[in-house]
């Protein structure tokens, strides 16, 4: 019995040790992408909204989406380069409204930067927070292309 008490209590210690480090690791999993402007309203009229807290996204699918995130062919054989923003709508739990280029550059760019915005959001976003209470935002998501 005191052998049993023993083993429970060092794998109850095991266990908590694993959870406080995983909690840890959760802190640095998210990234706030470096937006900064965040609005109130619809797609096509907002208006400014002063955040406590930004929404985070998920560092690992920001990677990945980057990563393998295709230069559309078009784009690249004319050399086109710059920054296409997408608008983004996530309701007050983080979750996926819609999303829109706002800002293009053509070559195909909008569509690709459309379909990498949407795989970001959709592996998960920690809501943005106003008066202690997560709110809807739209944000515009900027993503580069640039020839390297």
């Amino acid at each position: 019995m005191r052998y049993l008490f023993l083993f429970s209590s060092l794998l109850f210690s095991s266990l908590f040790l694993q959870a406080q480090s995983q909690t840890e690791l959760n802190a640095e999993q998210w990234t706030d992408f470096e937006i900064n402007s965040f609005y109130t309203g619809t797609l096509d009229a907002v208006e400014n909204l002063e955040l406590d807290t930004k929404p985070l996204f998920l560092k690992q699918a920001v990677i990945e989406s980057m990563r393998d995130m295709k230069y559309p062919a078009i784009a690249r054989e004319n050399g086109v380069k710059g920054t296409v923003k997408i608008r983004v709508h996530l309701d007050a739990n983080g979750h996926y409204i819609s999303a829109k280029p706002v800002q293009g550059i053509g070559a195909g760019c909008e569509e690709e930067a459309l379909f990498m915005v949407q795989k970001i959001i959709r592996r998960g976003v920690k809501p943005a927070m106003k008066g202690g209470t997560s709110v809807p935002v739209i944000f515009d998501f900027p993503v580069v292309f640039s020839l390297q």
